[in-house]
């Protein structure tokens, strides 16, 4: 399957976000993203900035390794596990910061925390001075068809508050997903 045809799967996805990337970004003032899962690389899909000044270095069509992102664990965390070790299998985790993940074994560890609370945490895993939170979206299926976050730098989210903007997250996250038709 292409990056292509995985877009344009997610085109309903993509415009029933819509109004709750807006809402995060109203609720919070941080950056809202919508982004899918493509192999061991996370896509953004979507992306509504923050008002002011503080603009995240992300854009829509942007990769990156889904290890260190929120959105990308939350997706990496309803893989099948046979799944999960056909795409880690030989791939290194990288490092990109002091505090990413960087073995398979922590990293099941923490995709098993986040299938329990329902959201997942990026603390400067990704990138120093940033910090993001996640939770997944189902179709009717029950498949993972995307994941739906904030994003904003450590002055904007202290670790107190990342409970919070979980929940936050997990919400739309429900919300969304039973726009898309799924039913738990």
């Amino acid at each position: 399957m292409t990056l292509g045809s995985l877009h344009l799967d997610k085109t309903d996805v993509r415009a029933q976000a819509q109004r709750y990337l807006h809402g995060l970004v109203e609720h919070t003032g941080l950056t809202a993203h919508l982004a899918i899962l493509d192999g061991d690389q996370l896509v953004y899909v979507d992306k509504i900035d923050s008002p002011g000044m503080v603009k995240m270095n992300t854009w829509v069509g942007r990769r990156i390794d889904a290890h260190c992102t929120a959105l990308g664990k939350a997706l990496l965390a309803q893989l099948p596990a046979h799944r999960f070790d056909e795409l880690y299998k030989y791939k290194a985790l990288e490092q990109r910061t002091g505090r990413t993940i960087s073995s398979r074994d922590a990293l099941k560890r923490e995709l098993q925390r986040i299938r329990v609370r329902n959201y997942a945490v990026d603390d400067e895993e990704c990138g120093i001075g940033v910090r993001c939170v996640g939770s997944t979206v189902f179709d009717r299926g029950g498949r993972a068809a995307a994941a739906i976050g904030v994003s904003g730098t450590t002055a904007q989210i202290s670790r107190d508050k990342l409970e919070s903007l979980g929940k936050l997250a997990r919400v739309c996250a429900r919300k969304l997903s039973k726009n898309l038709g799924f039913t738990p």
